[in-house]
């Protein structure tokens, strides 16, 4: 027998046995997959797979010897991995007999071996696209879902589509469940909130925007400003980026954090230690170490309070004791504290509900200072901050403090009373709404209930155009030139009365009315109506739109605009009380007096003035009737029998015709004033022109009539006898 058969026998003997490998493992797994697994199958398994790996090392070893050297390195490959294969699956057997032991070896026993113990559920936590949490997110995940292998990727990617919200979910939005799609979607995560660098640049935004704590006993600001830094240092390091590497930079930053008090306590123990140069680390344990202790003397003087009752209450009257008050809570000092002093009189020494400044002018004041309109302190402004526990006394919000409450006010010095009952109950809105009219309106504005929205025709091609919500007029109308552009089907043709401000008489038209489809641009809101077509409704530049700092305002309090502004601004459709009830939902809210804001299935609307009385540019809108002419009276009828156009006879709208217009034209003209008198030509008389005398003529008829009579014979005989 020559080699080449003994390789090719010894190969299908292999391939023989590797299948019977293959066989067993998989009855294994099969096995495991029971609730309570036979521990003598599983038993006998691992026996034949100790024989099996036996004999496949026997073939290997003879094969090796047999075959050329190109193809000993994939051979060696495929040994490994089948030897992989039985390890695991033995390792596996192993440790679940040896988990499961009994002393007696009872088969039944083991059996009925069941782990009573319930844990709870782990909830694994969700990830909103904030790039410094996915650090947190994806190796928990990770560990729970994505390496679970008894999970498809199906299955994987239904609970990561569940745990995501906000920028992480719209990143995979596109994405339909399938196994590809889901290493795509990991992919995609990991390329946008796992890059090192990015993760990196946000924990040092965290540092560089770090909020200071102004007074020392502020225990609870100390010690949320203590555990940001360490997690951020934290973070920065598990990315591997020591403190060494950026701590210079970091200490001005704490030393503009941390109160002064104990920036000079810190300092004072570094000159009596001789440190030239304070580090990070010995600033951050001088920190930790003076907030555990504060902690734990405001804890033992609450437990040594004594309550007061009838028995030991003093018959003295109370008075405020500085060392008594230390005594209670951190969150309980921060809120006297913040009444302390004047957060709009840098200057004055006399308390936040002493001031006798307006809401406008503490407005102004917390501006100026480049604080927050919420909290009142400074590094922010009032839509990024996330202060807790602001609430106001007066009406219960929580976007201001009782101090900017208008319904709050006291008597101004001139005897009018700021603020009232009767106003809106979003103050916050409210004032904020006027300090922008303050501060970008820099003169009085009328603003109209104007909308955006898609006219959408029968051929499907979709037009965006402003809309003016209008209760003055009874019927809606759509521009024809919109009309034709997006092909709207004509749904009858009616004859109209249009009554308009100012005029004394209406205005015969027929109109045609066209099948329309209005979709809002924002949200999935439409609406289908039938409207009047006509060629014009209002001017391009006579109805305003918003400004941008008004839109701005009202964005960041939860209001969208419908009209923000744009290239579009040309009134293309008025809503009259026929469809208006359709396109206001009825929910309205009050910015100022003069202002109210409306809910329209396109977007909110504003309408109103800026507040001021001395209107000097104005848009005046008209009252618009409609009455339809399909049924004339017999009054109107007899009338117009005897009219002459009935006859057939028609005149033009001024009387006279075009050639009476053209004499007295002429006459104008011609008009003119000599010796005391006006003189004039002939008005049928024409204008003089060149007459030609026609000689060629004449004497190419006279050479014609010679020719003729020499060639008449009678005339030559005649002349022949003379």
């Amino acid at each position: 027998m020559s080699v080449d058969e003994s390789v090719e026998r010894n190969r299908k003997n292999r391939g023989v046995v590797r299948a019977a490998v293959t066989n067993v493992i998989k009855s294994v797994e099969v096995e495991f997959a029971r609730e309570v697994p036979d521990i003598e199958v599983l038993r006998d398994k691992l026996e034949i797979l100790i024989k099996r790996e036996a004999e496949l090392q026997t073939l290997d070893e003879r094969l090796n010897g047999q075959i050329k050297l190109i193809e000993l390195e994939k051979e060696v490959q495929q040994e490994l991995e089948y030897s992989d294969s039985i390890i695991r699956c033995k390792g596996k057997i192993q440790r679940f007999i040896e988990k499961f032991k009994c002393s007696s070896g009872d088969a039944a026993v083991l059996a009925r071996h069941v782990n009573s113990t319930k844990l709870p559920k782990i909830a694994l936590d969700t990830f909103d696209g904030n790039i410094k949490k996915f650090q947190e997110f994806w190796p928990s995940f990770e560990a729970a879902v994505h390496d679970n292998a008894s999970l498809s990727k199906v299955e994987k990617f239904n609970y990561l589509r569940s745990l995501l919200m906000g920028g992480a979910a719209r990143a995979i939005s596109g994405l339909i469940l399938t196994n590809e799609n889901y290493d795509k979607a990991v992919e995609i995560l990991k390329d946008r909130f796992g890059q090192r660098q990015a993760v990196i640049s946000a924990y040092m935004n965290t540092l560089l925007s770090l909020q200071p704590v102004r007074r020392i006993n502020d225990t609870a600001g100390l010690h949320n400003l203590y555990d940001e830094i360490n997690n951020s240092i934290r973070s920065l390091e598990s990315l591997g980026i020591d403190i060494d590497s950026y701590g210079n930079l970091l200490y001005p930053i704490l030393d503009r954090c941390i109160p002064v008090e104990l920036m000079l306590l810190f300092n004072r123990s570094q000159v009596e230690k001789k440190v030239r140069e304070p580090v990070v680390s010995d600033l951050l344990d001088f920190l930790k170490g003076e907030i555990e202790a504060r902690e734990r003397s405001f804890s033992e003087r609450t437990e040594l309070l004594i309550p007061v009752t009838k028995s030991n209450l003093s018959p003295f009257k109370k008075t405020q004791s500085s060392s008594f008050n230390r005594g209670v809570s951190s969150a309980t000092t921060l809120d006297v504290s913040i009444g302390k002093f004047c957060d709009f009189c840098p200057k004055e020494t006399h308390r936040n509900e002493d001031c006798n400044l307006n809401v406008q002018d503490k407005y102004k004041s917390l501006y100026d200072q480049y604080k927050c309109r919420r909290c009142f302190r400074k590094g922010h402004k009032k839509k990024f901050c996330y202060v807790k526990g602001i609430k106001c006394k007066t009406c219960g919000s929580q976007s201001h403090l009782e101090y900017l409450c208008e319904r709050g006010q006291r008597p101004s010095k001139s005897g009018s009373v700021e603020g009232s009952s009767n106003e809106s109950k979003d103050v916050g809105v409210n004032s904020l709404f006027r300090e922008s009219m303050i501060n970008t309106e820099k003169r009085h504005n009328i603003y109209y209930q104007t909308a955006r929205a898609d006219v959408v025709g029968s051929n499907k091609i979709a037009r965006r155009i402003r809309i003016l919500i209008d209760s003055g007029s009874e019927a809606s109308f759509l521009l024809e030139s919109i009309a034709e552009e997006v092909g709207l089907s004509t749904v009858s043709v009616e004859k109209l009365k249009i009554h308009t401000f100012g005029s004394q008489s209406p205005h015969l038209r027929e109109l045609k009315r066209k099948k329309a489809l209005l979709k809002s641009p924002i949200s999935d809101s439409h609406l289908e109506c039938n409207i009047l077509v006509i060629d014009k409704i209002v001017g391009p530049d006579l109805i305003r739109s918003p400004s941008e700092g008004i839109v701005s305002v009202l964005r960041q309090e939860g209001f969208v605009l419908s009209d923000q502004g744009g290239e579009e601004t040309e009134i293309g459709l008025l809503i009259g009380n026929d469809l208006i009830n359709k396109v206001l939902t009825g929910k309205t809210r009050r910015l100022s007096e003069f202002l109210m804001l409306y809910e329209t299935i396109f977007g909110w609307a504003i309408n109103g003035s800026s507040g001021r009385d001395d209107v000097l540019n104005c848009t005046l809108s008209m009252y618009t009737r409609v009455e339809c002419c399909e049924e004339e009276k017999l009054s109107d009828l007899l009338y117009n029998w005897f009219q002459l156009e009935s006859l057939g006879i028609s005149d033009s709208p001024s009387g006279r015709s075009e050639s009476d217009e053209k004499i007295i034209q002429r006459f104008e003209e011609n008009l003119r004033f000599e010796n005391g008198r006006y003189v004039t030509g002939l008005l049928w008389k024409r204008d003089p022109v060149d007459l030609k005398d026609n000689f060629h003529l004449a004497k190419r008829q006279f050479d014609r009539l010679q020719r003729e009579l020499e060639s008449d014979s009678f005339i030559r005989t005649s002349r022949g006898n003379n």
